[in-house]
């Protein structure tokens, strides 16, 4: 079975600018966790939203790598 892990960010969903960030971890077939945040910036396209969730849930990538 492998861990497996998809982030995605969705660019301005607010009235105030910023985005949301979506995360699931997965092993197997099953969803074990996820999470959506509300980014603490604005960015100002999506590439950049991503890079930001990205940034925002790598430490809990990281911190499950060794399972």
């Amino acid at each position: 079975m492998k861990l497996k892990w998809w982030i995605d960010a969705s660019f301005s969903t607010h009235p105030d600018m910023p985005s949301d960030t979506g995360c699931i971890m997965s092993v197997g077939h099953g969803t074990i966790y996820s999470t959506s945040i509300r980014q603490q910036v604005n960015t100002k396209c999506s590439t950049e939203a991503e890079m930001v969730g990205l940034n925002d849930l790598m430490e809990q990538v990281l911190w499950t790598r060794p399972l």
